[in-house]
């Protein structure tokens, strides 16, 4: 086996969890929220613009497949790419902030009370460091193995929470307005733009079927779609629509309720893990671009590589224990690189018009030289 190569089925976990981190970076209450029982038809509206981007960007996927998203900056926006560069570093960085809170809260309020915030902080970033320090390929491996795990822990959740569904909770449907519909179905699309970016931090030479590149982000927004849709309609049926909007993550709720045989209780901490899988890789592809980004701009050594990762953690962690990101805010910082994205996609459709022009007038001259000769 290469190993310097991924599978198709390694880049489809990988975008699984990418595209499965709506569930804690926005999650099911502010869905909720925003259309009551009707967001969960918003899931699959939602699915739908999300594929719809997918087809449009495919572009950028083709586009000097030896190169990564950075490499392909570079190429396209040759004045301009410093400022780009600092945009995404500040992007990535702020949204780092708000995850890295939101997956800290998490884990001290439910899992780890009686740990301090700070100190599930340090451990979580040095975690995080130790899978960035593996390398691209191994992020993307480790994804294979987590993918398992979570998938036992969604059908344990599935069968203890059968007896519990009342499908009266999820009545009435299809009485939010379509404007409501719209925002709502947007609301899940807007939360799902950074993965679209940092899917394309893998290059599509790495895989071992290229033609598969495509396929395999396809079948991993797919999938975590319809995880999203039953997480979704399993605790709306079994909490009802108003306690989904009270609890911050009414999943956890569910959880306290399943056990087995009255043997097996209290397995919400266990079946909490799957939210930690949820967020673990979006935190660590954005800390790996990060460093990418850095090395753009400032070329670091591979000896100092420690010293710079240290330094950026130790940023994070300064500013993420005095610093609050607003949920908005994370809306509108995937909104810009929505922006970003079509704007090299529209870059690349320029670039291969301007191509076959001067193909078209190339193969005119030689033909008029051809002729004068005759």
């Amino acid at each position: 086996m290469n190993k310097n190569k991924i599978t198709v089925f390694e880049l489809t976990t990988l975008s699984f969890f990418l595209f499965n981190s709506f569930l804690f970076t926005t999650g099911i209450q502010n869905l909720t929220k925003q259309n009551n029982t009707d967001s969960i038809l918003s899931i699959l509206i939602g699915s739908l613009f999300l594929l719809l981007l997918f087809h449009l960007l495919k572009g950028i996927y083709q586009f000097h497949q030896q190169q990564n998203i950075l490499g392909k900056i570079e190429i396209l926006f040759p004045k301009t790419k410093t400022f780009i560069f600092l945009l995404l570093i500040l992007l990535l960085f702020t949204t780092l902030i708000y995850s890295i809170h939101q997956i800290s809260t998490y884990i001290n309020y439910y899992i780890l009370k009686e740990t301090k915030l700070l100190v599930i902080t340090v451990t979580l970033l040095l975690s995080v460091l130790y899978i960035c320090k593996k390398g691209i390929i191994s992020i993307v491996k480790l994804s294979e193995i987590c993918f398992f795990l979570y998938l036992f822990l969604f059908i344990i959740t599935i069968l203890g929470t059968l007896k519990y569904l009342n499908l009266e909770n999820i009545k009435p449907l299809l009485t939010s307005s379509i404007e409501d519909n719209v925002k709502s179905s947007l609301l899940y699309f807007s939360s799902l733009i950074f993965p679209f970016f940092l899917i394309t931090i893998i290059p599509k030479a790495v895989l071992i079927q290229k033609k598969k590149y495509e396929q395999a982000i396809s079948k991993g927004l797919k999938y975590s779609s319809l995880i999203c849709f039953i997480e979704l309609f399993i605790t709306i049926s079994i909490l009802g629509v108003q306690l989904t909007k009270i609890y911050v993550y009414p999943e956890m709720t569910v959880y306290k309720k399943i056990s087995f045989l009255n043997i097996l209780e209290h397995l919400e901490t266990t079946l909490a893990f799957s939210q930690i899988l949820n967020s673990l890789f979006i935190i660590v592809l954005m800390l790996w671009s990060l460093h990418a980004l850095l090395e753009k701009l400032i070329p670091i050594k591979k000896e100092k590589e420690n010293i710079s990762y240290s330094l950026l953690l130790l940023l994070l962690i300064f500013a993420g224990t005095l610093l609050t990101i607003p949920h908005y805010y994370f809306l509108i910082e995937n909104l810009i690189v929505l922006g970003l994205l079509l704007l090299i996609r529209l870059k690349i459709s320029i670039r291969k018009y301007n191509q076959q022009v001067l193909i078209g007038k190339q193969s005119l001259i030689h033909f008029d030289l051809k002729y004068k000769k005759f």
